[in-house]
């Protein structure tokens, strides 16, 4: 039986296709019941990209760069990391712009929702808190780059 790419796509990972054949066929779960696996799904503004994480993410953070400042039109980016192989779409994948000589970032070429930072050659990723449907279970445990965050902001850094 193919791996049902049309469904649930999943990055490139020879063990992830043997779990979802072993889900979908031993067990005879459908592609969302797989996905609903695991608590940790989330999208675009718009939903035209939807994302599910079968791992917990981790280094939940908060970064102050100009990068992130310019792409999310914030003062400060609520991100986490997880393994490219745990990152799974259903319908749309994100767009990716190059930000710098060596990273991309991902967000919805409809509604323009800023959902994924990634270094080139890197198996983990970091998405956006704010994307997660429950962004309250994934809390910031520091920050990043303190230093580019604007003066009339005000913050107390959690890195202890």
């Amino acid at each position: 039986m193919p791996f049902p790419y049309r469904m649930c796509r999943i990055f490139n990972s020879n063990w992830y296709h043997f779990l979802w054949y072993a889900y979908t066929t031993v067990f005879s779960l459908s592609c969302a019941e797989v996905c609903e696996m695991s608590n940790y799904t989330g999208g675009c503004q718009c939903g035209y990209i939807r994302y599910h994480l079968s791992e917990e993410p981790s280094s939940p953070h908060f970064c102050h760069c100009r990068m992130c400042q310019r792409s999310a039109g914030a003062p400060v980016v609520a991100w986490a990391n997880v393994p490219i192989a745990s990152l799974t779409y259903e319908g749309a994948e994100p767009a990716l712009y190059r930000s710098s000589e060596s990273t991309q970032r991902g967000f919805c070429p409809k509604c323009g929702s800023s959902l994924l930072v990634v270094d080139d050659g890197s198996e983990i990723i970091d998405i956006t808190l704010a994307t997660l449907d429950h962004p309250e279970e994934v809390t910031p445990a520091y920050d990043s780059n303190l230093e580019s965050s604007p003066p009339w902001m005000r913050w107390e850094s959690r890195n202890h």
